[in-house]
């Protein structure tokens, strides 16, 4: 059983001597490691970012050491593409090969099944706790995930962040539930990746929340058209011949190793450190969080757990092999990873990050100020936009008293100018209109509203 093996797991020195064999530069190394899975495990060719994102959810540790102490350090990550791109295969394959991991059917998929819940046996309440609990400090393979509603994947964000499983109900139980996370899916519209304007949209229809976005690792997309049919083919029929050395018994071996490791057994030296920082600035300055697959509020935690699970898969340790060390090149590869994979045209994550820069830029600041000001009454039209959330063309009209085209006229000027952006039905302030608003009630440049006279009664 996996609960005896990580409980009791206690390799001797000559056991973890031939894990050796995974140790090497990143690059390098994990071309070896991948040549052999492809050729020799899951038969899926050309799918690298694929098996290296499932690699990094399977070698993750438990926790992992922080300023503040240990942190989360089980790994979650999304694999969302098209149909018959392999997603199913290979994660069954390496569940397969690693004798690691439970697969679960998300279709219908309930919180009780995945959470836990309640049950009543005559007279008493017992809890019965989901398939994520039951294999805590293990890994949950999500299979098809958008058969779980976008509801009932809501219900799991505390769980998924702080490790604990609570039912607040009749029977109130908690339980650690630090369960890594490999979730697989086609889009929920059941229409391919290049349909959509941006790929990431799928990842919002998909997941729901952004908050539930935020708490993956790491997501990887695999479209149609990124297989090249022809050198697929060719390689399907001739196959390449490669020996095994990365043999199953080595792989259960050094993914229990990872998965026991304590927080005291992470070394993240200082110059792995500033790397992690260096990277996490230069990922949050290339994508916006508006999505927050990059967030400026934790992706440096992302990076450390990524990069040590990256130097659990190169079986990256001290003399004595049972302490991991995380080195600056498993953050820079981590890093490298992740820009390729979110600036590849079919995610579209890059395009969405600069469409959404242009749109926070006020375009011409002075000439909203002296448009607000050409209104009949601009201290008040400010503080209406100040003091609502949203806004429609009917409300231009009851602010500015004018007819519905001098308003709809004075609403496409602010959206030319990028101080309103449209949501659905309504009219957002752009963050940045919202500070020229303020400056201009503070500087006093907004005309005040005449004094009362008899004619507007």
């Amino acid at each position: 059983m996996v609960a005896d093996s990580l409980t009791t797991y206690d390799p001797t020195d000559e056991e973890l001597r031939p894990l050796r064999v995974f140790q090497g530069p990143p690059k390098k190394t994990l071309e070896r490691v991948y040549q052999d899975l492809e050729a020799n495990v899951t038969r899926i060719y050309q799918r690298r970012a694929m098996h290296l994102a499932m690699d990094l959810v399977w070698h993750s540790m438990c926790n992992i050491p922080d300023d503040s102490g240990p942190v989360k350090g089980w790994s979650e990550a999304l694999v969302i593409g098209d149909s018959a791109q392999g997603k199913t295969e290979t994660a069954m394959a390496l569940m397969r090969h690693y004798r690691l991991g439970e697969r679960v059917e998300c279709k219908n998929a309930s919180v009780a099944g995945l959470l836990g819940g309640c049950q009543q046996y005559g007279t008493k309440w017992f809890v019965t706790w989901g398939i994520i609990p039951i294999h805590d400090r293990r890994l949950v393979i999500l299979e098809e995930l958008k058969g779980a509603s976008t509801e009932v994947i809501a219900k799991l964000t505390d769980m998924r962040s702080s490790g604990v499983a609570e039912i607040p109900k009749i029977e109130k139980r908690r339980t650690h539930a630090r369960t890594r996370l490999l979730a697989l899916s086609n889009p929920r519209g059941d229409k391919p990746l290049a349909s959509y304007n941006f790929g990431l949209e799928a990842i919002r229809e998909l997941i729901g929340s952004m908050e539930d976005v935020r708490r993956f690792d790491l997501i990887v997309m695999t479209a149609t058209g990124d297989v090249d049919s022809a050198k697929l083919h060719d390689t399907m029929e001739n196959p390449p011949q490669v020996p095994p050395v990365f043999t199953s018994d080595l792989c259960h071996r050094l993914v229990l190793w990872a998965w026991t490791r304590r927080h005291d057994q992470v070394v993240i030296p200082d110059d792995a450190r500033k790397e992690i920082l260096a990277a996490t600035r230069r990922l949050c300055a290339r994508f916006t969080d508006v999505v927050p697959i990059v967030d400026r509020g934790s992706m440096r935690l992302k990076l450390t757990r990524l990069a040590a699970a990256l130097a659990a898969r190169l079986f990256s340790c001290d003399e004595s092999m049972r302490r991991l060390v995380v080195r600056p090149e498993h953050v820079t590869y981590v890093a490298d990873f992740l820009d390729e994979e979110y600036s590849r045209p079919v995610f579209g994550y890059l395009e969405f990050s600069e469409a959404i820069r242009v749109q926070s830029v006020l375009i011409g600041p002075d000439s909203i100020r002296k448009r607000l000001n050409q209104t009949p009454h601009p201290a008040d039209l400010a503080d209406q936009f100040l003091h609502s959330e949203g806004l429609v063309l009917n409300d231009l009209r009851d602010w500015t008293a004018w007819d519905t085209s001098q308003a709809l006229d004075l609403l496409s000027f602010l959206v030319r100018r990028h101080a309103l952006v449209r949501r659905g039905r309504e009219y957002v302030k752009n963050p940045r209109f919202i500070e020229l608003l303020r400056e201009m009630r503070q500087d006093g440049s907004l005309r005040e509203r005449p004094e009362w006279t008899e004619e507007e009664f």
